[in-house]
């Protein structure tokens, strides 16, 4: 009985260090959610200059560097649960204007991906 208490103790030890921790979550949720909102419009600014795999790519890389920029409440409004988003409603607007393409935030983080997936001057034919 002690060696499958044992047993128990460590599978739950190992299980639980496998999780990612409640902030990984907040970012890997809200990478997803400024992914889902750019998709569209990424589409129909630089679908034509872009092949569907960079534009992809793209997506994937300004989600990312945009959660970079971000603070930890507009982190959890995007990816935190419902409790977490209504206690940093605040913040939406700030969110939205960060997720603006006319934003600084934006413009830097376009500049950079673009440079990172190698499409710099099909994403300057549409400037």
């Amino acid at each position: 009985m002690k060696r499958l208490s044992v047993g128990l103790c460590a599978a739950l030890f190992l299980l639980g260090c496998t999780e990612p921790t409640p902030q990984a979550k907040v970012e890997e949720n809200a990478r997803a959610e400024i992914s889902k909102r750019l998709q569209k419009p990424l589409e129909v600014t630089y679908g034509k200059v872009l092949k569907e795999d960079e534009t992809e790519a793209m997506n994937k890389c300004l989600s990312a560097d945009l959660v970079s920029k971000l603070t930890t409440e507009e982190k959890l409004f995007l990816g935190g649960n419902t409790a977490e988003k209504t206690k940093v409603a605040k913040e939406a607007d700030n969110v939205a204007s960060k997720l603006l393409f006319t934003s600084n935030e934006f413009k830097g983080s376009l500049k950079t991906c673009s440079a990172v997936v190698g499409v710099v001057k099909a994403i300057n034919k549409v400037k």
